[in-house]
């Protein structure tokens, strides 16, 4: 992926696009707005700004116990405030 885009300049590589997809693809990948380059870093998915907490790990390890409960008991699961 990161091939498709040219990083000085935060543009669709032409090229790689031409190479890779067929012209109908390419143009609909070229109507895809890129947002500014930035660096990758890591991320909780556990919380809304990726930021890993203890009280974020207890939760998901309490909303894993829960769920395969409510799949043992044949009941429907739910998530802190998200329906699974």
């Amino acid at each position: 992926m990161s091939d498709l885009i040219e990083h000085s300049g935060g543009f669709w590589n032409e090229q790689t696009l031409a190479q890779n997809f067929i012209h109908a693809d390419a143009q609909a990948i070229r109507r895809i707005p890129l947002g500014r380059a930035r660096d990758d870093f890591w991320a909780w998915e556990g919380e809304r700004y990726g930021l890993y907490t203890v009280r974020s790990a207890y939760r998901a390890l309490v909303e894993k116990e829960t769920q395969e409960r409510d799949f043992k008991s044949g009941q429907p699961s739910f998530t802190f405030g998200r329906e699974q």
